[in-house]
């Protein structure tokens, strides 16, 4: 590795000298970097870096929450050396910075002045934002924001399902776009699924208040959710509705659980692969419409299947990451 080398692209990237160019040279060095060097590059960079006395009082209470809450993937620092580094990551000259070291390196991409966390198909993902917000993102999911998110305004663009709690800071408000509609917050925690191949896109509500604005063509629409209220949008008639929800099957993919409630075997499927990473054919179009509730603890797809199966009366086939759903009377082809 080229320490001096390395060491130069971080400086350059936080007094925002770097270009685009440098950003990508960075990011292939940071990924070709063990733990071990960059921490010791970072600390370096501190060592070099003044901070004031206000950045001081405000890393020690930073320090103290960090200690409790977050699990830096990939990076195991030292207990006595760590406030050093969480300066590094979260004072405002520095918080763009954070995005490559507070989540998974395999995951983050950062082009033309944008940050995306990208999370594989059966897999999810812990996101730590530059303002503290924390995000959970779900298989076949992403965000991207901004590399001066916070300075003006605090905005991510989601594509799959994704968990937020939001820090609060009534002069900057958070808002999370989507294909369909942007939901905007001062500081609350909430749900969002907006995946592009499902028809029904949802917006549930634990703590706080949020504002939800539809963005397609025609008439815009705007509704206040409260806690224990979900928002429910058909993209393919823009219908928009509230239900409320005790959000136990809205968040239950957080757990490992997947939860339905009168959910149709073709959402199931789905489901199913996204969570599994599989690619389901079904060839059952008279049961495809029909609902099941029902929630499934960590099991395995085979473990799903047999359940469905009681449920339905199909049977399937399992070929590696192919799945054959039938009718019990059809004989599968191989």
């Amino acid at each position: 590795m080229d320490k001096s080398k390395l060491y130069q692209l971080f400086s350059d990237f936080l007094t925002q000298k770097s270009a685009g160019s440098e950003n990508k040279e960075m990011d292939k060095l940071i990924r070709d970097t063990s733990d071990e060097e960059l921490g010791s590059v970072l600390s370096d960079l501190w060592e070099d870096y003044e901070l004031t006395e206000s950045y001081d009082s405000e890393i020690n209470a930073i320090y103290k929450k960090l200690e409790k809450r977050i699990h830096v993937k990939r990076i195991r620092m030292h207990a006595v050396r760590f406030a050093k580094y969480a300066a590094i990551f979260l004072i405002p000259l520095l918080s763009a910075l954070s995005a490559y070291l507070l989540v998974d390196r395999n995951n983050l991409r950062n082009e033309n002045n944008y940050f995306s966390v990208q999370v594989d198909p059966g897999q999810s993902s812990n996101v730590v934002l530059p303002d503290g917000s924390k995000v959970m993102l779900n298989s076949q999911s992403s965000i991207v924001y901004n590399n001066d998110y916070k300075l003006h305004q605090r905005r991510v663009s989601l594509k799959g399902e994704a968990h937020f709690h939001v820090t609060k800071n009534p002069r900057n408000p958070f808002v999370v776009s989507t294909e369909f509609f942007d939901v905007e917050v001062l500081g609350t925690t909430f749900n969002v699924k907006t995946y592009e191949s499902d028809d029904i896109q949802v917006v549930g509500l634990l703590e706080g208040k949020v504002k939800l604005t539809t963005h397609t063509t025609g008439e815009n629409k705007t509704i206040y959710l409260t806690p224990n209220q979900k928002a429910i949008y058909n993209k393919c008639t823009g219908e928009l509705t509230v239900e409320s929800t005790d959000n136990i099957s809205e968040t239950a993919w957080m757990k490992g659980i997947l939860s339905f409630r009168t959910e149709t075997l073709h959402d199931i499927k789905l489901e199913l692969e996204r969570k599994y990473n599989v690619h389901i054919q079904l060839n059952c179009p008279s049961i495809e419409n029909d609902s099941f509730t029902g929630d499934f603890d960590n099991e395995t797809l085979a473990e799903v299947l047999d359940d469905l199966k009681i449920h339905y009366g199909f049977d399937y086939a399992i070929n590696h990451n192919k799945v054959k759903i039938y009718p019990c009377t059809t004989q599968v082809k191989q």
